[in-house]
Formats: structure tokens, C-alpha cells, sequence
């Protein structure tokens, strides 16, 4: 497996769900998750369900992620446990609304509804994790990529609403759902030992591309503990920590 050398993307990462070899990958943010969808892609199948990335990336090949509303009502009305998710869904969600069954950040508990729960449960589950305050850095990057006026580091950190957890998509109840949790700082080995259990060849990780930095940003104590607090979750279950680096 090759070393990612430039590890995130512009693109807004969605979901795969293979049918041929069996795997659902759950798209976090600020994760490598393009990079990760674009190997993927190429050896999903031509009936996996791979969702679009905005804007496209190159050898990518969108296929299978389209439906009609009918099909959220069936389940909605088969599922009584979830009506009411998924009848919100129906109404607020842009993504369902398109008629698109599959969409970009769907929740683990709305890829189970629309697989199934023999699917969900039969198929090998993915995605990946990173140490919140190193993500929180690299999505302000991305954010700030085209700013005429670019936000001070703690003010954009305690102000936007794109500084939000990731642990709603790979979590059912409260529980992590997926088989694996793949590192950001272990992605080679990882995604290794992924492949290994999936008995498909290593994925050679393209070079997606990602944006600039213009320089070093460092926590204030109280950009910090904001970061602490909105990510807790994952905090305690992978005992991630900012590193003294990262501070001011």
C-alpha cells in the first residue's frame, strides 16, 4: 500500500456500499475519506452503491445511489420504530428530498434503514477517525480556502457550525456500529488490515487534492476545551489529546 501523501481533499465525501465484496464505508470528514472513495471505487463493483463527490474527482464513477421517495414512505410505514426519523428525514432532508436514497454524511442509523438490517448486519463496516483538535485545523483550512478575509483561528473555532462530530455516522445509540475504526495516524496499516479482512488487494490511495496552509494556527485554552467539548465522545472512546504542539 502506498503512503498518502496528501491525505484530504476538497471533495464532499458521501459513501460506498459493496455488494461483490461485501463492505459499507462510512465517509467521515477531514479523514482522507476521497482518497479512501476513489480506491475504493475501482474495485466496489459495478452494482455497488458509490455516491457522487461535489466537485468531481477524476476515475470516479458514480453509480446506483439514486431512488425515489416512495421507497423512505414503504420503509417508514414497514418500520414503526423509525417512522418518525425517517418521516423528519423526508421532509427536512435535501439529499431524500432529490430523490437520492444514499447522500452526503448519512447517519449509521439511515444506511441500516435503507439496506436493510440482514445487509447491514452481513456486510463488513468501515470508516475512518482522527484526533479532533488535528481535524478541527485541517477543516478550518479547507473552510477558510477562498476567504478575502480570513477568520482568526479561535474565532472561526468557536463560531462555525461546520465544527461538528462525526460520531452520529458510525454510531447506533450511542455504541460504535462499524467493525473498524481505522486511524488517520495509522491509515497504511489500517486500511491494510481492512483489506486483508475483505480479501481484496491493497489500495493504492491517489493523491486527492486538499487545501493549502498559509501558516501555523495554534489552540487558545479556550478554542481547546470548545474542541473537547464538541467532540467528547469520541474523545473517550479512542482517548485522543491535544498535543502540546498544537497549543498556544
Amino acid at each position: 500500500m502506498s503512503l498518502l501523501e496528501s491525505p484530504d481533499t476538497t471533495a464532499d465525501g458521501r459513501m460506498i456500499v459493496s455488494h461483490t465484496h461485501r463492505f459499507i464505508f462510512i465517509k467521515t470528514r477531514k479523514t482522507a475519506g476521497t482518497s479512501i472513495e476513489l480506491a475504493l471505487s475501482d474495485i466496489a463493483g459495478e452494482d455497488a452503491i458509490v455516491t457522487p463527490l461535489i466537485p468531481r474527482e477524476p476515475g470516479h464513477t458514480p453509480r446506483n445511489y439514486k431512488g425515489e421517495r416512495r421507497d423512505m414512505l414503504r420503509w417508514a410505514i414497514a418500520n414503526p420504530d423509525g417512522r418518525a426519523r425517517a418521516l423528519s428525514c423526508l421532509l427536512r432532508e435535501p439529499g431524500v428530498s432529490n430523490r437520492r436514497n444514499y447522500y452526503n454524511h448519512m447517519p449509521a442509523w439511515l444506511v441500516r434503514a435503507k439496506l436493510g438490517e440482514t445487509m447491514w448486519r452481513g456486510y463488513y463496516k468501515f470508516c475512518c477517525e482522527r484526533n479532533p483538535w488535528e481535524k478541527t485545523v485541517s477543516l478550518y483550512w479547507w473552510a477558510i480556502r477562498d476567504e478575502a478575509v480570513v477568520p482568526p483561528f479561535e474565532d472561526w473555532v468557536l463560531t462555525d457550525d461546520r465544527v461538528v462530530s462525526d460520531w452520529p455516522l458510525y454510531t447506533l445509540d450511542g455504541h460504535i456500529a462499524v467493525d473498524d475504526v481505522v486511524q488517520y495516524d495509522e491509515l497504511d496499516a489500517g486500511l491494510a488490515r481492512v483489506c486483508k479482512h475483505l480479501g481484496v488487494r491493497d489500495l493504492e490511495l491517489p493523491r486527492a487534492k486538499r487545501a493549502g496552509r498559509g501558516g501555523e494556527v495554534l489552540y487558545t485554552s479556550r478554542a481547546a476545551e470548545h474542541v473537547r467539548s464538541v467532540f467528547h465522545r469520541e474523545i473517550e472512546a479512542f482517548g485522543y489529546e491535544c498535543h502540546p504542539e498544537l497549543l498556544a
